[in-house]
């Protein structure tokens, strides 16, 4: 994400030779984010409870389908680097699930010298990561949340 915050920036103020060293450091990233996916991905499979498998194979699901955009997005991002429009709608792409975040710092940066309301958008993205927190650090597997869960799947209301 802050790769994709600083090219930009980098080239808005018209220092081309910091974009470009950072393009060359970001093969080196996005390379190490298409391999933890895949890896994580594959852990996630290894000595998997027969009960938690259709569920789990529905997290590879998204796991790989995500890891693929991500590829997608990245190489027709360097393939289009000559067409600035392309390049940069591309690279935005890759941002996947950071998106809603990196809006909301937009937006705090836009709404930096308002009075009137500007601790909204703090406040909801320290929410926002907050909600996002149990999923990125795997608590929904924790017995509090599988135990509401089943309580969820089992109410009648579908």
């Amino acid at each position: 994400m802050m790769l994709l915050i600083a090219q930009p920036m980098a080239i808005r103020a018209k220092r081309l030779p910091l974009h470009r060293a950072l393009g060359k450091v970001s093969y080196v990233v996005a390379a190490g984010v298409l391999l933890s996916m895949i890896l994580l991905a594959h852990n996630r499979l290894q000595d998997l409870a027969p009960e938690r498998y259709a569920i789990q194979t529905y997290v590879l699901y998204l796991q790989i389908s995500l890891a693929a955009l991500f590829g997608l997005s990245y190489g027709l991002a360097l393939r289009t680097k000559r067409t600035t429009a392309l390049h940069a709608r591309f690279m935005v792409c890759t941002a996947s699930y950071g998106l809603t975040n990196m809006v909301f710092l937009v937006l705090i940066y836009l709404e930096r010298t308002t009075r009137a309301g500007r601790l909204v958008f703090p406040i909801m993205l320290a929410v926002f990561v907050i909600f996002q927190l149990p999923a990125l650090l795997e608590l929904t597997n924790a017995p509090i949340w599988q135990a509401f869960a089943a309580w969820f799947a089992a109410l009648p209301i579908t």
